[in-house]
C-alpha cells in the first residue's frame, strides 16, 4: 500500500501537492464562454475530440504538479467517471463545485479507492446535458444521450489514448470505472457526472524537502521521426542526495513525455 500523508478526505488541490490523501477538484472546461452575457445563457459546445484534449492537458499538469510538490511519482492510475447532485435551492454550475452537493458519487468513489491504497483523486472536469454537442445529440437521439452517457464516453476516450494510442504503464483500467454507482440507480435526480483520475504515489524515497534550488531546466537537441530536428526542454526536480528526476517536454511537439517508452523518464547521478 502507498500511504501518503493524513487522510483528510475532501481537501483543496494544494492538499494533495502537501501529500496528503483525499480527493479534489482541478477542472477544465468542457465548453468555451462568450464575453458577454452570463454562463448560464453563454455556453457554447466544443467537439468531442476538443474536450479530450483538455481533459488529458488537465490530467497531465495536475500530475506534474503534484510530483514536484511531494517529490514522487505517480506509478499508477485508474479512470472513471461518477455523479454529483447539486446544492439545495442553488444553480447547478459545472465549473463552480461550491454549487455540488457534498454527498453523491465522489465522496464514495474516493471512499472506495482509498481502501484500495490510492493516494488521491482528482475531479478533471464536469459535464451537463447543454454542453454536449447538438450535432451528437440529434445523431444519437435514439439513445438519449446525457450528461452521464457523454462523460462515460469522455473518460474511456482518456482510457484508449492511454491504452492505444500513447500506451502508459501505469494505467491501470481498461473501461471506465464507476466505484460511486454500483446500481445505476444514483444517478437519477443527478444533474452531472464528473470525470476523475486516482493515482498512487511512489513510496518516499527521502525525507528531504525539495526547495526552488533544487529544480531546474536542461536543454538538449535530437533528431527525432521523420528526420526532424527536435530541441526538448527537460525540466528536473532533484528527489534524492546525488539524483535528479528528468520530465521530458519537446518544445517541437508541444508534448509532455514523460513516462513513455520512447522517451522514458531517466535518473541521472551527478
Amino acid at each position: 500500500m502507498s500511504v501518503s500523508g493524513p487522510d483528510v478526505g475532501f481537501t483543496d488541490f494544494t492538499g494533495l501537492g502537501k501529500g496528503h490523501r483525499g480527493y479534489a477538484h482541478t477542472l477544465t472546461s468542457l465548453f468555451n464562454q462568450c464575453d458577454f452575457g452570463t454562463v448560464e445563457t453563454h455556453r457554447h459546445t466544443i467537439s468531442f475530440k476538443e474536450a479530450s484534449k483538455r481533459l488529458r492537458k488537465q490530467m497531465t499538469e495536475s500530475f506534474e504538479y503534484i510530483e514536484i510538490q511531494t517529490g514522487r511519482m505517480v506509478k499508477e492510475f485508474n479512470i472513471g467517471k461518477t455523479h454529483v447532485y447539486s446544492q439545495y435551492a442553488v444553480d447547478f454550475n459545472p465549473s463552480q463545485p461550491t454549487t455540488w452537493a457534498t454527498y453523491g458519487g465522489l465522496p464514495i468513489s474516493w471512499e472506495n479507492y482509498k481502501k484500495k491504497g490510492f493516494d488521491g483523486m482528482i475531479a478533471l472536469g464536469c459535464v451537463i446535458k447543454d454542453i454536449i454537442p447538438k450535432v451528437i445529440r440529434e445523431t444519437n437521439k435514439a439513445l438519449e444521450m446525457n450528461s452521464h452517457s457523454y462523460a462515460a464516453g469522455l473518460a474511456q476516450s482518456l482510457v484508449q489514448y492511454y491504452l492505444l494510442q500513447n500506451p502508459d504503464d501505469r494505467l491501470r483500467s481498461v473501461t471506465v470505472e464507476d466505484l460511486g454507482n454500483k446500481s445505476g440507480k444514483d444517478e437519477l435526480g443527478s444533474p452531472a457526472s464528473v470525470i476523475y483520475v486516482a493515482y498512487k504515489l511512489e513510496p518516499k524515497t527521502t525525507n528531504a524537502v525539495i526547495k526552488p534550488s533544487q529544480m531546474g531546466v536542461i536543454t538538449w537537441c535530437f533528431l527525432g521521426d521523420k528526420s526532424v530536428f527536435h530541441s526538448v526542454t527537460l525540466c528536473y526536480t532533484r528527489i534524492s542526495v546525488g539524483s535528479m528526476r528528468l520530465h521530458p517536454l519537446c518544445v517541437y511537439c508541444k508534448l509532455f513525455c514523460q513516462r513513455r517508452r520512447d522517451y522514458a523518464c531517466l535518473e541521472l547521478k551527478f
